[in-house]
């Protein structure tokens, strides 16, 4: 049997700090920690200022009703974000991302009377990815289950209208498309509390909602709906949906006063398109269904558009080492709406000595060499908004696909063909974490917590043997393991 190409080559870290960040270090960098005790409380003291201070205001402004107090509790959130990438020591540079020899250059949206997109899709490299996107963006995240009970993190996240999936659950999906949702992830697009999504209550916005339930279900026998682990497929597609359509209202609304200003420049006359989705030509004229073509909408116009932040979705579902672009989970592909993608490259620090990017190792260690290093570099290529063919709209699969590829060409990424659960088994060989006990395990003790062991390793792809891998471009290698005091070729789990 024809082994595969190493599934862990996406978490290798390759700096000079070697293996999980252990390596042995030369006496220059010993020297330079031993002097970071002079910053290393300044900048803890200003994470901490911001994470502390950005938590009481929400919490404090959780009582006042949500359409005074969130836009406060954003602002907030958002100006401590950005002392915190100050105190951090992140250098963030912004640019543009060039489009010349991207693939699909066809679908990607016209931007002259601004952009309409359901969702910002990024690579994952590090947790400071999240950071960058809260100080720049007033935006929510779909993230894992149990981030909304992390202390103050959780607060937070709740206060900007996240999503929670989990990723270990696995979801099945009824016939009106919807899955049965985890714990964390009951969502209310109705505005009755300052904690629940919400969009402006007018009945323009009523009868969006109910055109959008409508396509919502009446879509279901006509696509094959994937599961989203441990959520809601058609709370997500909703959540989607209004943003789009709240977006493509006021992108309607510029559109008609630019024709309209240009009209009266020149002295003449200019017909104005009258519905928003139907109007505008970047997108596909059937991107939006005709019951949300024909939704009429009042005239709050850009005031609607910050009523529901944006979602920031990070397809791969887990952080790699900036090199590699693991496959998509469709999950935000589902509503088959535009989405604008972003693009994170980390520069490593400390003259190539160390590297950003959290994959495969400690968050101790990971934490102290960000606090111990001065300084850090990212750019964000801001990319284009992708807007789904009629094919892509029934087909998320290759919808998510296609905005890979995008992504690989823009940021010039590998490809993996990892996935979550070969991460955990690259930590457990590791040491990071530790192997789940098996039914035996329970029963025998510390004789079946070897035996879950050997099942986690005998279930890996690859092998890789700590030391011999000093990039990622390496060679790909054919380890062997033990099985019943056989050797074997390893096979895919």
């Amino acid at each position: 049997m024809e082994v595969p190409k190493d599934p862990f080559d996406a978490f290798y870290r390759n700096d000079k700090f070697g293996l999980c960040g252990k390596a042995k270090k030369p006496l220059s960098i010993k020297i330079l920690f031993i002097l970071s005790i002079l910053w290393i409380p300044i900048k803890l003291l200003i994470a901490m200022y911001c994470l502390l201070s950005a938590t009481l205001l929400c919490k404090v402004l959780a009582y006042i009703p949500s359409k005074i107090g969130r836009p406060i509790s954003i602002f907030f959130i958002r100006m401590n974000a950005i002392l915190m990438l100050f105190g951090l020591g992140f250098i963030v540079s912004w640019e543009k991302l060039p489009r010349d020899n991207l693939s699909f250059q066809d679908r990607f949206q016209k931007e002259e009377d601004g952009s309409s997109f359901g969702a910002y899709v990024c690579n994952h490299s590090s947790w400071s990815d999240i950071i960058i996107f809260m100080a720049n963006y007033p935006v929510g995240f779909v993230a894992r289950s149990g981030t909304d009970r992390l202390p103050m993190v959780g607060t937070i996240s709740k206060t900007i209208e996240s999503i929670f999936v989990d990723r270990e659950a696995s979801g099945t999906t009824n016939s009106s498309g919807g899955g049965t949702p985890s714990r964390s992830n009951s969502l209310s697009f109705t505005p009755s509390s300052s904690k629940e999504a919400s969009v402006p209550s007018s009945p323009s916005a009523a009868a969006a909602a109910a055109a959008i339930d409508a396509f919502a279900s009446a879509t279901t026998a006509a696509t094959t709906t994937p599961t989203l682990r441990g959520g809601n497929v058609t709370a997500l597609r909703q959540r989607l949906l209004r943003r789009f359509l709240l977006d493509d209202h006021a992108r309607h609304e510029r559109r008609q006063r630019r024709l309209k200003s240009d009209a009266n420049a020149n002295g003449g006359s200019s017909t104005l398109p009258s519905s928003p989705s139907s109007s505008l030509s970047s997108p596909p004229s059937s991107l939006v269904p005709t019951a949300l073509k024909d939704t009429p909408f009042g005239g709050d116009g850009g005031a609607a558009e910050g009523a529901l932040p944006h979602l920031v979705v990070f397809p791969e579902a887990t952080t790699t080492n900036n090199r590699y672009i693991l496959p998509f989970k469709r999950g935000v592909f589902v509503a088959g709406v535009p989405v604008r993608i972003l693009i994170f490259k980390y520069s490593y620090s400390l003259c190539g000595m160390f590297h950003p990017s959290w994959e495969a190792i400690d968050i101790v260690w990971h934490l102290f060499y960000v606090l111990a290093i001065p300084f850090h570099r990212v750019t964000c290529y801001e990319g284009p908004v992708y807007c789904p063919n009629e094919e892509e709209i029934r087909d998320p699969e290759l919808f998510s696909k296609n905005v890979r590829q995008v992504m690989m060409e823009a940021g010039q990424f590998q490809s993996s063909s990892a996935t979550f659960e070969s991460k955990k088994v690259y930590h457990m060989m590791l040491g990071l974490t530790k192997p789940p006990k098996s039914d035996k395990a329970a029963e025998d003790g510390a004789g079946g917590n070897r035996e879950g062991k050997k099942g986690i390793l005998n279930s890996a792809t690859v092998v890789p043997e700590p030391g011999k891998k000093n990039s990622g471009q390496g060679e790909m290698r054919e380890d062997r393991v033990r099985k019943d005091g056989k050797e074997e070729g390893a096979v895919s789990s």
